[in-house]
């Protein structure tokens, strides 16, 4: 009985000491995840990301007690990704923070991969010059990588003040490791040896990728069958959309890109943005040449310079308005049947699964207004013969029209909002044929119960979206999305515009564009509705 306690006895020591063993083996390698020592604090975020999100900027405070304030300054660099495009928890925990072990000694994810590498503290000893070579002057960097000038940041400390001239927080996906100068900047830099850069955008982009996640996870609850929301094709399959109706989805096969364009939402100059993505376009002295081929070399050339090689336009502002409406130069799904023939189906299925798929939608009301400003409220040849003339007829009571817009407008006969509305209204109007684009519900152009897009933009906040857009496309760098229109149309014109349409009729307007208001969160409009 004695040796069988005694050897309980031993067995239970040896559990104990083993059990410390481990612990302590853990606690030296740091794979357990049971972290017995402290780790220092995390670097504070930089200032221009506080002001940003409205904070007031972090207190600089020493790291150790052998390094002064005067020399605890850190920069964050356009290279730095703590506050960059976070794909997902894992990585954005390990960036954000503190790590006693250098970025080049730990393993990382494929997902972490993305992330640059933080800057590191210089040790004290007084501000030195950095080792890194300095980046290209602004007129050694191509026409595409100029960047807007930032006036530089200074900051003041009780002993000393360092101006520091702080380049925009990067946010492209990375997928090579970025070299030693990419990775860490010396945090004391001379103030003329690197050029002044834009501030970073507003919002961070923490907001804009819960802003993408929102979007999305709104449209499926709306596209569920027990949402409560109904309208005709909601339910059907992608296979069950006819061809004809696949004719506003341009497929960019160099950069794996799918746009659904939606007319008066910016439509033109995302259709340039494909264009040049897809070097669809080509200037070349004796004119421009359309490239079905897509090929091409780094574009840019001068069309005036008649021993200039054919190159891709590189800049979308540069490509003709008219041109960017040719439907030779966007290949769309519609197109896949001539072009694959019984094959089409499987390999819009494939595209669907591996390309980034986007769209911009806009207040259905205030696009209807879009519209009419531009195509019925002002001479337009081609709209006045189709639609302009016949709303005249039926709603104005005009038996004598003249033959063309000009004549007409010059006679006072043009067509008013409430005409066009009638025009919407009116059951023989799809009868004889199916809305325009211009003015067509965008469930029936994008079909986003069929199709998981990866990207919803808004016209309200295209600025925004527009470079977060580019950005995942992993292009921002070499384009730049064209300016918006100073004469766009607003929300706030509705009330105005709607003065002359009875109350009745714009419950009827809303009840036909009520899905396009509810799958992309657009709120009812209260006070049109309920006066």
């Amino acid at each position: 009985m004695g040796n069988l306690r005694l050897f309980r006895l031993c067995l239970l020591l040896g559990s104990v000491f083993m059990l410390f063993l481990i612990i302590l083996y853990w606690d030296e390698v740091g794979n357990a995840g049971l972290h017995l020592r402290s780790s220092p604090p995390a670097p504070p975020p930089p200032h221009h990301v506080l002001a940003a999100v409205g904070g007031p900027p972090p207190p600089v405070t020493p790291r150790s007690p052998a390094v002064s304030t005067s020399t605890q300054l850190t920069t964050w660099t356009s290279e730095d990704k703590g506050y960059a495009f976070v794909w997902d928890t894992d990585a954005f925990d390990h960036e954000v923070m503190a790590d006693p072990d250098p970025p080049e000694n730990r393993p990382t994810k494929d997902s972490a991969a993305r992330l640059r590498q933080r800057p590191v503290l210089k040790p004290p000893g007084g501000p030195r010059e950095s080792t890194a070579p300095p980046p290209p002057q602004e007129s050694e960097l191509a026409p595409t990588q100029a960047r807007p000038s930032r006036p530089p940041t200074t900051t003041t400390t009780t002993t000393t003040t360092t101006t520091t001239t702080s380049t925009p927080v990067a946010y492209r996906n990375q997928t090579s490791k970025p070299t030693p100068a990419q990775s860490r900047v010396d945090i004391y830099v001379k103030p003329s040896s690197r050029p002044a850069l834009p501030a970073p955008p507003t919002p961070p982009f923490f907001s804009l990728l819960q802003r993408q996640a929102e979007r999305r996870r709104h449209l499926q609850e709306a596209c569920a069958a027990d949402s409560g929301l109904d309208f005709p094709g909601k339910l059907r399959s992608f296979d069950q959309i006819p061809s004809q109706a696949l004719d506003h989805l341009i497929v960019d096969d160099r950069h794996g890109v799918i746009y659904c364009y939606v007319p008066k939402v910016a439509c033109t100059n995302w259709k340039r943005v494909m264009i040049v993505l897809g070097q669809k376009l080509v200037a070349a002295a004796g004119g421009i040449i359309i490239n079905n081929g897509g090929g091409g070399g780094g574009g840019g050339g001068d069309p005036d310079d008649p021993n200039a090689a054919p190159t891709p336009y590189r800049r979308p502002q540069d490509v003709p308005s008219d041109l960017s409406h040719n439907g030779t130069l966007h290949l769309t799904f519609n197109k896949f049947w001539r072009r694959y023939g019984k094959a089409s189906r499987s390999l819009m299925h494939a595209k669907l699964r591996k390309y980034t798929k986007f769209l911009f939608v806009r207040d259905p009301f205030v696009r209807l207004m879009s519209a009419f400003r531009n195509k019925l409220a002002q001479p337009n040849e081609d709209f006045y013969r189709q639609f302009g003339a016949r709303m005249l007829r039926r709603y104005a009571n005009v038996t004598q029209l003249p033959s063309t817009a000009r004549e007409a407008f010059k006679a006072g006969l043009r067509p008013s909002f409430a005409d066009f509305v009638h025009y919407l209204l009116d059951p023989e109007t799809e009868k004889e044929e199916a809305f325009n684009e211009h003015w067509r519900q965008v469930y029936r152009l994008c079909h986003p119960c069929q199709i998981g897009y990866d990207f919803v933009g808004k016209l309200e906040t295209l600025d925004e979206d527009a470079r977060h857009l580019l950005h995942i496309l992993d292009v921002d760098r070499q384009i730049q999305f064209p300016p918006g229109y100073r004469n766009r149309t607003a929300a706030s014109w509705e009330r105005d515009w709607f003065a002359n349409v009875p109350l009745e009729d714009i419950r009827r307007l809303y009840k036909l564009y009520e899905p396009d208001f509810r799958l992309f969160g657009y709120p009812m409009p209260d006070t049109l509705l309920h006066e």
